[in-house]
């Protein structure tokens, strides 16, 4: 699923009238709650010119932090 979701979000990315991702999950291993105020304003402290959202970096990060829990 992080490669068909990162796929899915670089659809939306490229599509001009796209402005909001909606997902929806079932059963228990589903997650919600990711603070993306904080994950964009991480990105935008960083070089602009060259820092672009990765949702599989985002993606490593939340399990490894999970995994510390």
């Amino acid at each position: 699923m992080p490669r068909e979701l990162a796929v899915a979000v670089g659809d939306a990315n490229a599509a001009p009238g796209v402005h909001v991702i909606v997902l929806a999950g079932a059963g228990r291993a589903f997650c919600a709650g990711y603070d993306l105020e904080w994950g964009t304003r991480v990105e935008a402290e960083g070089d602009a010119a060259t820092t672009v959202w990765d949702p599989m970096r985002d993606l490593a990060w939340m399990s490894e932090k999970s995994a510390a829990s």
